[in-house]
């Protein structure tokens, strides 16, 4: 049995996108992800790519402006803090 590659993608937005290029890199050397594990946009970059879906994914992400980047943020304010004190309750 041969060597096996595990691949752990992180957090945060723009390294997300990133990912693709490592994972295209990784492709054109010839080097098969044996295992892949992400969290946050890591975790969905990597359900693309076993999905087979990586293609449509980058073509999704080459095709980004910055209004569409703008369109994609949920901007919320509290209404009513940032603490609610729920864990004293229950105590």
């Amino acid at each position: 049995m041969g060597k096996k590659l595990g691949l752990a993608l992180g957090s945060g937005g723009a390294r997300g996108w990133a990912h693709i290029g490592v994972i295209r890199a990784l492709e054109r050397a010839g080097i098969p992800i044996d295992y892949i594990a992400g969290t946050s946009i890591g975790a969905f970059v990597g359900a693309i790519y076993a999905a087979g879906e990586l293609d449509e994914l980058e073509d999704f992400v080459r095709d980004l402006n910055w209004k569409m980047i703008l369109s994609l943020f949920d901007v919320v304010f509290p209404t009513c803090g940032l603490l609610d004190g729920n864990k004293i309750m229950s105590c």
